[in-house]
């Protein structure tokens, strides 16, 4: 089996050429990995024994975790391309289980290093009154950056000390925390300036 001409007509539907370019890839460690191992790979008779190597190898990789979802998601798109051209009767991927993806938790700024942050800007300019508007509402509301941005001086409650974004129904109403830099515990002084 000429397996340059199968990755030549490799057909991801509804993938990026990074995406395919990518699997190719993968497929290639593969198949340098079991010619190695086991001797020259024919695809129409590779077991799950002789993939579930592969993965083992992987996995003893440094950052394996990311690495090895994306390289199984290769293989099993080869082995159903392999099935649909009736290169195999079989998808040996539908046996093998796929490792969870490890989540990292978000970092972020401690109370100090936001104390910090908020000094930074300088006042005595438009800039800096802008950049410190940007850091308490940040900060005070909980505002993601496309909140942010397109928040408007209508959105800001003063009476309730909240401020509104989203659109429809995702608009979402945002209490401010006091950030000691403000007008007390509502909207922050700099921010209101900034919105006029």
């Amino acid at each position: 089996m000429d397996r340059q001409n199968t990755f030549s007509t490799f057909s991801l539907e509804g993938k990026s050429k990074c995406t395919q370019d990518g699997y190719r890839l993968d497929l290639e460690q593969f198949m340098r990995f079991l010619q190695e191992s086991f001797g020259e790979p024919d695809p129409r008779l590779l077991s799950t024994l002789q993939i579930r190597a592969f993965l083992t190898w992987l996995a003893e990789q440094p950052d394996c975790n990311r690495t090895l979802a994306r390289k199984m998601a290769a293989l099993n798109s080869w082995f159903k391309y392999l099935k649909r051209e009736g290169l195999r009767g079989d998808n040996p991927m539908q046996k093998i289980r796929r490792p969870k993806s490890e989540k990292k938790l978000p970092r972020f700024f401690s109370e100090e290093e936001m104390e910090t942050l908020i000094r930074i800007p300088d006042l005595s300019s438009s800039y800096g009154v802008r950049n410190r508007a940007i850091f308490e509402l940040l900060y005070s509301c909980g505002l993601r950056l496309m909140e942010l941005s397109g928040l408007e001086l209508k959105d800001i409650d003063h009476r309730k000390a909240s401020s509104r974004s989203g659109q429809g129904q995702q608009t979402a109403h945002r209490p401010h925390r006091n950030t000691g830099h403000g007008s007390g515990a509502g909207v922050p002084k700099t921010a209101t300036i900034i919105l006029h």
